[in-house]
C-alpha cells in the first residue's frame, strides 16, 4: 500500500475550519493584550512627562510650561512668545518626541497622531482669565489637580503640538481610549485611569474642587 497518502478534500477543509476557530478564539485575546500594552506604555509616557514637568518647574521659579493657542512644532505663539509646551518640555525628557504619542489616542482621534496629550492649564486660566502657567506654589491638592493626560477632544488640529485644557475637558470629551478609561497625570506625579471626570478624586482648579470646564 502507498504510505504517502495525500489529504482528502474533506480532511483539508476540517483542518482549515479548526485553524479558523482557533484564530477566532486567539484574536480577541491578542487584541486585548495589545490594548493593555498600549495603556501601560501610555502611563509610562505620562510618568516621564511628569518627571520632565517637575524638572522644568524647578528651573523656572516653580512654573510649568505655558500653553498658547494653536502652535505647530517650530513655531512660536504670538501672545505667549513661547513655542508649544511639548517643545518647551522636550529638553527635559531627552528630546524624545515619542513620549508625547499614545497609539490608542491616535487611533481614537486623527488630531492625536503627532501629539496625544494635553497640558493641564485650567487652574491657571481660571485664576488669570487668560493664558498662564500653572505654578506649583498655588497647588493645594497635588493628588487631585490634573497636570496632563490623554486628549479625547476632537477640536484640535493634527499639527497642534500645544494641546491644553484652558477651556475644554480634554480627557473626557469623547469615549476614553484605554478599555473605557483615560490616563491622567496628577500634580503629585501619579498617573491614574478614569472612565469619567470624578470630582471627589480630581480637580481642574487650584482650590475649588467644584470648578468645572
Amino acid at each position: 500500500m502507498n504510505k504517502n497518502r495525500a489529504f482528502t478534500l474533506i480532511e483539508l477543509l476540517v483542518v482549515i475550519s479548526i485553524i479558523a476557530v482557533l484564530a477566532a478564539l486567539i484574536f480577541p485575546a491578542y487584541q486585548s493584550m495589545l490594548a493593555r500594552a498600549d495603556a501601560a506604555k501610555c502611563m509610562s509616557n505620562l510618568k516621564q512627562i511628569g518627571v520632565g514637568l517637575f524638572a522644568f518647574a524647578s528651573e523656572n521659579d516653580g512654573a510649568f510650561p505655558i500653553a498658547g493657542m494653536v502652535i505647530e512644532r517650530g513655531a512660536v505663539d504670538a501672545n505667549t512668545k513661547k513655542p508649544a509646551w511639548t517643545e518647551q518640555l522636550a529638553p527635559y525628557v531627552g528630546n524624545n518626541w515619542a513620549i508625547f504619542q499614545c497609539k490608542s489616542a491616535a487611533k481614537a482621534l486623527p488630531c492625536n497622531k503627532e501629539t496625544s496629550y494635553f497640558l493641564g492649564t485650567r487652574a491657571a486660566y481660571l485664576e488669570a482669565g487668560t493664558s498662564a502657567a500653572v505654578r506649583q506654589s498655588k497647588i493645594t491638592s497635588p493628588s487631585r489637580l490634573i497636570l496632563a493626560g490623554d486628549n479625547l477632544h476632537s477640536g484640535f488640529s493634527v499639527t497642534d503640538a500645544d494641546k491644553d485644557d484652558y477651556s475644554v475637558n480634554c480627557p473626557f470629551a469623547g469615549p476614553p481610549c484605554h478599555a473605557g478609561k483615560s490616563n491622567i497625570l496628577f500634580a503629585d506625579g501619579s498617573v491614574r485611569a478614569y472612565s469619567r471626570f470624578t470630582a471627589s478624586e480630581m480637580q481642574c482648579s487650584y482650590d475649588d474642587p467644584n470648578a468645572v470646564y
